[in-house]
């Protein structure tokens, strides 16, 4: 039985009594006067202006971020666009050398006979007036 005694007086909490004397130091306060309170006022709203001064300075600098960015995102989108629609005409415009190749050798000889059925035709053209020059003189004669 004795143990059990010993038990619960270890898990019971005992109260204890403690006397606390300790003496604060004198405080000397300055005297308040009207003069005293009107100057720490003074204070406080000069550094209340100041504060006021830098929060509206950071407002319009803020501001004027926050518009040159949505202009930026504007521009943006603009070349955005542009890129785009720059790719797709380089998609379409893509150049089949080959086919290139091909129609070019085909101009070429299409040229050098057009070429030489001119200079044919210049000079059946010279021999058929000489001809006909003959011809209507032979007429006339007659």
């Amino acid at each position: 039985m004795e143990t059990d005694d010993v038990s619960t007086s270890l898990t019971e909490a005992q109260p204890m009594e403690i006397e606390i004397t300790r003496e604060l130091p004198p405080i000397d306060l300055p005297p308040v006067t009207f003069e005293n309170i009107r100057d720490r006022l003074k204070q406080s709203y000069v550094l209340l202006g100041f504060w006021f001064f830098f929060f509206k300075k950071f407002l319009f600098s803020l501001k004027s971020v926050t518009d040159l960015n949505s202009k930026h995102k504007i521009e943006h989108e603009k070349l955005q666009g542009t890129y785009e629609i720059s790719q797709q005409s380089l998609q379409k415009n893509t150049v089949d050398y080959p086919k290139m190749e091909k129609e070019y050798q085909f101009y070429q000889k299409y040229r050098a006979y057009l070429y030489s059925f001119v200079e044919c035709y210049n000079e059946k053209v010279c021999c058929s007036s000489k001809r006909s020059f003959s011809y209507s003189t032979k007429i006339s004669s007659r």
